[in-house]
């Protein structure tokens, strides 16, 4: 939504790629935390009633979702911002 307030070179020029990076990777990490904490509670890999917390399995499915939910997100921002802007205006920034 900034984009379309601000405008598409603006809005990439304030997006560091560093931090889009670190979104993108956070999913695939979360998910290998998450399902390897199995394996370390005496389980199997993804079995969640293993782990010593309350509701296991709602908590960790939770974790799964948002660290996937921010790297969809910050791809479909990636994709968005390099189709919308030409190989100059990225060369600027």
């Amino acid at each position: 939504m900034l984009a379309f307030g601000f405008g598409v070179p603006t809005t990439a020029a304030w997006l560091l790629e560093n931090r889009l990076l670190v979104l993108v990777v956070i999913g695939p990490v979360v998910f290998g935390v998450v399902a390897l904490a199995g394996i370390a509670a005496g389980g199997a890999f993804l079995q969640f009633d293993t782990l010593p917390i309350p509701k296991a399995s709602v908590y960790a499915t939770e974790a799964i979702e948002l660290g996937i939910g921010a790297t969809v997100g910050t791809v479909v921002i990636v994709l968005f911002v390099a189709l919308s802007t030409t190989v100059e205006e990225r060369k600027r920034q």
